[in-house]
């Protein structure tokens, strides 16, 4: 129901798809590399706003960051990822396991969303999609791998339409 924490979970083609979420008036707090904390004035305001921190292959790095998520979500935050773990306008990159994983650990609900932002956006003013798919449940370390790719399955495939 509204108001339940969920890991949120959406492609990542652009630096507009982080508007693009925040235009859904979620509260949520987003887990992002570390290095994103260091664009002046965007990660200032990252950190100010309590978002999560995460240096991939770096386990003490992922050990905070299930404690911070996991104090998010007893606060009654959902968490946004990018399962992707970058951005390419040119290629659709696979879904990694984090996102996944913190949905088992933590028994959220996982919400897919699709975010199709046109090649024109910036010089015509086209329009950007965005579509919040019903949420997913049954995320556990036997079946986080099948959630991961059905929710890959319904984000990409929303976006061939």
């Amino acid at each position: 129901g509204e108001g339940v924490p969920v890991v949120i979970v959406a492609n990542h083609s652009s630096m507009l798809d982080v508007a693009a979420i925040f235009a859904l008036g979620l509260k949520s707090a987003w887990v992002a590399k570390t290095t994103v904390f260091m664009i002046p004035g965007v990660g200032w305001l990252m950190f100010l706003a309590g978002y999560v921190p995460v240096e991939r292959k770096a386990k003490g790095s992922i050990r905070r960051m299930y404690a911070l998520c996991k104090q998010c979500v007893a606060d009654g935050w959902s968490l946004v990822i990018f399962p992707q773990g970058t951005r390419s306008r040119d290629k659709t990159l696979p879904f990694k396991n984090g996102a996944y994983n913190l949905a088992s650990e933590l028994g959220l609900l996982v919400l897919p969303v699709s975010i199709h932002i046109p090649d024109d956006v910036w010089w015509k003013g086209s329009t950007i999609a965005v579509k919040v798919h019903p949420p997913v449940s049954g995320c556990s370390p036997s079946t986080q791998d099948a959630v991961r790719d059905a929710t890959f399955e319904t984000i990409i495939g929303a976006l061939a339409r």
